[in-house]
């Protein structure tokens, strides 16, 4: 989320969500989005956060909520089991649940704390974040639209993978049902965040995004195929969805629905990428198809 020091939150929420969300791209692009007819990736986003109120787009945004969309639609062996999820956090028991697992917010992005075996947690300081994640609401200052209508809530969920490293993170950009760019982050909760973009022929396409290249090279998944046909089913029925999901031990986890990759101010390297992949999203195709499901 971008952060301005100049203008003080309560007066910034009061901005138009036009204006903010131009104030916002500028600062991020070095230039005024077009809203009228726009033609970037990231020009799209700002139109949706500001036009789009799709009631669906809530619902999957919801961490909780979208695991039992996912499950009917492509198989609850994809959904990452759910220990717990609620509010009253002051007399939860977080030793009752098997080691390890991850606690996370329902309503919001990139929070996250890892439980893992033998390691000595501060109960107390884990508490005092998740009350502080359920006063949050996200998206507020960047106009994100959908988060507001999530209501708040705490997860925990089993952890996949080694159990001390989260796995890599494999995002699909799925437009009106066909993948179209698959971006993998590595190392994404430590200081070492690096990024690799691939075409959907597990092509490496030579375009930076936000975080450094990765220089390791990444083997094609082994079950990218299923991964694909997963992620179309999810996003059958959007003009646009990303869609994560994880391979561990040769199996394929889904991890969640985002419908405003960082919240469209990333800048892509060469610029003109953003505007090949806006090329993708056409706004006025409106819903591709009724939600399919995997055979």
């Amino acid at each position: 989320m971008l952060h301005i020091p100049s203008i003080k939150q309560s007066v910034w929420n009061l901005l138009p969500d036009k204006l903010a969300v131009q104030l916002q791209y500028f600062r991020a692009h070095g230039r005024l989005p077009n809203l009228t007819l726009p033609m970037t990736f990231t020009e799209k986003v700002q139109h949706r956060k500001l036009y789009d109120r799709d009631p669906r787009l809530p619902v999957f945004a919801d961490k909780a909520k979208v695991k039992h969309l996912v499950s009917a639609m492509v198989g609850s062996q994809y959904v990452i089991p759910t220990l717990w999820t609620g509010r009253d956090i002051d007399d939860l028991d977080f030793d009752s649940f098997k080691r390890p697992f991850v606690i996370k917010p329902t309503h919001s992005c990139g929070e996250t704390i890892f439980v893992r075996d033998g390691e000595s947690m501060d109960w107390a300081s884990v508490r005092s974040q998740c009350r502080s994640w359920l006063k949050n609401v996200y998206g507020t200052r960047t106009r994100e639209w959908l988060y507001e209508r999530i209501e708040p809530a705490i997860m925990i969920e089993s952890m996949i993978g080694d159990g001390t490293v989260a796995p890599a993170d494999y995002k699909f950009f799925v437009f009106h049902g066909a993948v179209q760019l698959i971006q993998v982050d590595v190392e994404r909760f430590g200081d070492g965040r690096e990024r690799a973009i691939y075409d959907p022929n597990w092509r490496r396409l030579q375009v930076r995004s936000s975080f450094p290249d990765t220089p390791q090279r990444i083997d094609r998944p082994s079950r990218l195929d299923e991964m694909k046909r997963i992620v179309e089913a999810i996003g059958s029925s959007f003009t646009f969805v990303r869609v994560d999901l994880y391979e561990v031990h040769e199996r394929v986890y889904f991890g969640e629905t985002t419908f405003y990759p960082a919240s469209g101010y990333a800048r892509y390297h060469p610029a003109s990428f953003d505007a090949e992949l806006g090329a993708h999203w056409s706004l006025q195709k409106g819903i591709a198809s009724p939600a399919r499901t995997v055979a």
